[in-house]
């Protein structure tokens, strides 16, 4: 049953989700015996990474930090998101 998942979703899924389509059938085991059973079987996904994390670039130069050697009792720091403007936003 495992193998006829396996092949009827591109052979992409690995054993978390192979338990929740098992469970559906109310087939109900742990990951790891699923696991176990499919490298018994010869089982692999195909799948290795959905996507890469993305970078965080910026194509400007970052400004300078100009309160990082100011004393602390100098700097204040807020959050002024929830001020309305004047033109209402």
């Amino acid at each position: 049953m495992l193998r006829e998942i396996w092949q009827n979703n591109y052979k992409a899924y690995w054993a978390p989700r192979l338990r929740v389509e098992l469970a559906n059938l109310n087939l109900h085991y742990v990951t790891n015996r699923i696991h176990y059973l499919m490298q018994a079987a010869g089982i692999y996904s195909a799948m290795s990474h959905r996507f890469n994390k993305p970078m965080t670039t910026a194509d400007y130069h970052q400004r300078p930090n100009v309160i990082k050697d100011l004393p602390e009792a100098n700097v204040w720091s807020m959050d002024v998101t929830y001020l309305k403007g004047s033109n209402g936003q």
